[in-house]
C-alpha cells in the first residue's frame, strides 16, 4: 500500500490509459445501448441471429437497408416491437447519421430486451464500408 500512495500519479496514468481505451475499444455503452462498428454489427448478426429495426423513413428503408430488417417508424414503432417477440434475442437498431433511437430504446427496454445494439455512424457507415444492402 506504501507503494502505491508513494506512486499515486503512476496508477492514476495507468487508470486514465485503461479508460482511454475501453472507450475508444469500437464497442461503447450508452444508457444501456451498445454502440457498435459495422463489423460488430455483422458478427452480431451471424452469431446471435440478431433482429435489425431500421428506424428510417419508408423512403430511406427503399433506397436500402441490412438484410433481414424490419422497418418500424414512429407511429408503427410499439406494435411492431410487440408483434416481433424480441425478448430472447439482440436487437440492431439503425437510423440515419443524425437519427435518434432514443423512444425504440425505450421501448424495447418495456420489452425486456437484454441487448440492444445501434449501429454507429447510422446505415451512412454501413454504406462506407461497402457492406450490401438490399432494395424493396
Amino acid at each position: 500500500m506504501e507503494f502505491v500512495l508513494a506512486n499515486w500519479q503512476l496508477f492514476a496514468g495507468v487508470a486514465l490509459v485503461a479508460a482511454v481505451l475501453l472507450a475508444s475499444s469500437g464497442v461503447a455503452s450508452l444508457g444501456g445501448v451498445i454502440q457498435a462498428t459495422p463489423a460488430q454489427i455483422v458478427q452480431v448478426i451471424n452469431q446471435d441471429k440478431a433482429q435489425v429495426i431500421d428506424l428510417r423513413s419508408n423512403l430511406a428503408f427503399a433506397e436500402g437497408h441490412l438484410i433481414g430488417a424490419v422497418n418500424l417508424v414512429d407511429d408503427q414503432l410499439e406494435a411492431g416491437i410487440k408483434k416481433l417477440k424480441l425478448a430472447d434475442k439482440p436487437v440492431i437498431l439503425v437510423a440515419d447519421i443524425r437519427g435518434s433511437t432514443g423512444a425504440a430504446t425505450k421501448m424495447l427496454k418495456i420489452a425486456e430486451v437484454s441487448k440492444i445494439y445501434q449501429l454507429k455512424g447510422g446505415l451512412q457507415s454501413w454504406s462506407d464500408e461497402q457492406l450490401p444492402l438490399v432494395t424493396s
